[in-house]
């Protein structure tokens, strides 16, 4: 692996996650491309892997239990921790 670009979302938004990827890897080619999330469709894995885009599935819900249940957790989709699992992911 060289550098990665890591984009963090939900199967909704593998389109525009793969778009802005492949944007910003005209520019950066020395970039691995990822997207992480907790599950993806079998059409988003074959775009991604159309675009040479790697998807990475992790359920962070044992990491963060009760998510719902604190003062924020309301404001904030699941997709909002990964960004703590990267490291971990790459």
């Amino acid at each position: 692996m060289k550098k990665s670009a890591v984009i963090v979302c939900n199967n909704k938004y593998v389109g525009k996650a793969i778009i802005a990827l492949k944007i910003f890897k005209e520019k950066n080619s020395d970039f691995d491309l990822f997207i992480l999330g907790t599950k993806f469709s079998k059409t988003s894995n074959h775009y991604a892997k159309i675009h040479k885009i790697k998807l990475i599935e992790v359920n962070l819900s044992n990491d963060f239990i009760y998510l719902k249940h604190r003062p924020y957790g309301h404001q904030y989709p699941i997709e909002c921790f990964y960004r703590f699992y990267v490291p971990l992911a790459l």
